[in-house]
């Protein structure tokens, strides 16, 4: 019994663990993503401007 539920806890642990390394994955390409729209959009009106 003690090996199921250590073995059971371990396994919950390691997909947690991927769960928040792939969050933070989308949350660093997300803020790039909207680095480079917000740099597109201020190049584009100082285009305008010209």
């Amino acid at each position: 019994m003690k090996k199921d539920l250590r073995k059971k806890m371990e396994t919950e642990i390691q997909t947690l663990q991927q769960q928040l390394v792939r969050d933070d994955d989308d949350v660093y390409f997300r803020q790039l993503d909207a680095d480079r729209v917000i740099r597109d959009l201020k190049v584009a009106k100082y285009q305008v401007r010209i």
